[in-house]
């Protein structure tokens, strides 16, 4: 859990500031993690390395925004805030901002997460195969359809309704 950190660019003070616990009980609890020994490990600690260790292509912001989420003092605080303040210092436009905190709050956006991480580090190689022109090519697609308001098929339109189910009036 420690490298995975480091890979992640999250350093421990930071980590254990956002958990509200001391950067020693941080530490303390990283070794129990790593030596399987779960029992005295804080259901939030654990819950958070466990979320680090499903999603491996998680970045630092969803990390940071899930463990806001996770520690939040009051159920009826505004995480959004919380979040946000955080994402704008890192200088992020408010519509990825929106975004960003509905991809870590919802699970809407979870069956293209892992497509939209792929086709990223498609894009950072320096040479791209067939596979990783056709994963781009989707995406290119994907955005035209949206950025020209593209009309949707009956077809397409059935499976929405499906999917929202007695939301749909």
């Amino acid at each position: 859990m420690k490298e995975r950190l480091r890979e992640l660019g999250i350093k421990t003070t930071e980590l254990s500031s956002y958990m509200k616990i001391s950067r020693p009980s941080l530490y303390k609890y990283l070794n129990m993690y790593e030596e399987k020994d779960l029992k005295g490990i804080p259901e939030g600690v654990l819950r958070t390395f466990r979320y680090i260790d499903k999603y491996r292509k998680l970045t630092k912001e969803q990390v940071i925004s899930f463990v806001i989420l996770e520690f939040s003092d009051d159920e009826d605080s505004d995480y959004k805030e919380t979040i946000k303040k955080y994402l704008l210092s890192k200088g992020l436009k408010d519509s990825k901002i929106e975004f960003m905190y509905n991809l870590v709050t919802t699970d809407y956006f979870d069956g293209i997460v892992d497509y939209f991480n792929n086709v990223t580090l498609i894009l950072k190689k320096e040479e791209i195969d067939d596979d990783g022109l056709y994963q781009i090519a989707r995406l290119v697609n994907l955005k035209n359809d949206v950025m020209k308001d593209v009309p949707i098929t009956k077809d397409e339109l059935n499976k929405a309704k499906t999917i929202v189910g007695e939301r749909y009036v």
